[in-house]
């Protein structure tokens, strides 16, 4: 962890959580990280409320902003197993697993979701409270929004 970096006091991170982060990032007030990695690059942040768990990494580019209560999940139950819950045997679930890439300049907005394997290619937005979809992959330099999140234009 940078010297320049700041942790917000009531942020909660996962002793099992490998952590780095580079010059002026910022996890703020409220945030959990229970992921396997996060890698933060320099001048990212994560705003409060936010919650990054799952079983795979997170890289959150140069720049990059995740808005306030943004859920990121590296790993989620999906409806194809018999059982959709952490408690039910492993072999009952059928779980997607995927590290999430969210490249440089790119801004997600408040209220987000953010599921497994997506990346989010450099200087996008995502705009409040969009869902995207496992395995997603944003273009670059587009403005996207909804449930799902559609791209809608091009960023100028």
């Amino acid at each position: 962890i940078h010297l320049k970096a700041k942790i917000y006091g009531t942020a909660k991170i996962s002793m099992e959580t490998s952590l780095t982060m580079e010059e002026n990032t910022t996890i703020g007030d409220f945030v959990l990280i229970a992921c396997k990695k996060l890698v933060m690059a320099r001048g990212s942040q994560i705003n409060a409320g936010t919650i990054i768990t799952g079983r795979d990494t997170v890289f959150l580019g140069p720049d990059s902003v995740i808005g306030y209560h943004c859920t990121l999940l590296t790993s989620s139950d999906t409806p194809e197993g018999d059982k959709m819950n952490d408690a039910s045997p492993e072999s009952a679930r059928k779980v997607v697993t995927g590290m999430i890439e969210i490249e440089h300049d790119v801004f997600i907005g408040s209220h987000s979701l953010v599921m497994p394997g997506v990346s989010i290619r450099s200087k996008s937005v995502i705009g409040a409270f969009s869902y995207i979809g496992s395995n997603r992959k944003i273009p670059s330099g587009v403005i996207a929004w909804g449930q799902p999140a559609e791209f809608k234009r091009f960023r100028k």
